[in-house]
């Protein structure tokens, strides 16, 4: 099998988390540990990602770190969580100086 090339590797779709804050807009990409960045605007953090994503990518491979494939991590990482939610009783909704009055 071929080995890949820088090239390669920066052909390669990364999917990309955006999370809208009150103030900034955040990214991430999780198959790629670290990779992060945020901006004030949507537009501004979509270009601050994908030259964080390079920046790592060429990082990585000149260090000969191995490079996550896309969808490689977020699959590893995937776990299913139970949420069990205890009951809670009225008396406890009620400030306790109300209580008393």
């Amino acid at each position: 099998m071929k080995s890949k090339t820088l090239k390669d590797y920066l052909k390669q779709k990364y999917d990309v988390r955006y999370i809208e804050e009150e103030d900034c807009w955040f990214a991430e990409i999780e198959d790629l540990p670290g990779c992060m960045t945020q901006g004030d605007t949507y537009e501004e953090t979509k270009r601050l990602i994908e030259s964080a994503r390079r920046l790592w990518i060429k990082t990585a491979f000149k260090r000969g770190i191995r490079i996550p494939e896309p969808g490689e991590r977020t699959q590893a990482c995937q776990v299913q969580y139970r949420l069990e939610i205890q009951p809670i009783r009225r008396k406890e909704l009620v400030p306790s100086r109300a209580l008393a009055a």
